[in-house]
């Protein structure tokens, strides 16, 4: 037993927490949250807004292109920056 717990523990550690970037985004023109968006980027679905307008995202470093798409409404692109920080990142969408 106590080798399983140290097993447990020791793999905690070597692994590491998990880090992505957060993001909200906002509305300029309305100051209100983009809420429940898909976002895509390469093409790629990888998520969608909560009701606040935040999503995480795990990609490799660097800048992307970002499309929040809503229903029939307009397309929004944003570029974000993934430089795998644990803050959340406030993006106002034009």
């Amino acid at each position: 037993m106590r080798i399983l717990i140290s097993f447990i523990f020791l793999s905690a550690v070597i692994a590491g927490p998990a880090y992505g970037d957060y993001f909200q985004f906002i509305d300029r023109q309305h100051n209100s949250f983009l809420t429940y968006r898909s976002v895509f980027v390469n093409g790629r679905n990888i998520g969608y807004t909560d009701g606040y307008g935040r999503i995480r995202i795990e990609l490799r470093n660097g800048p992307h292109m970002a499309i929040l798409k809503y229903q029939q409404s307009q397309d929004r692109v944003v570029e974000v920056m993934i430089d795998r920080s644990n803050r959340l990142k406030v993006i106002t969408v034009p």
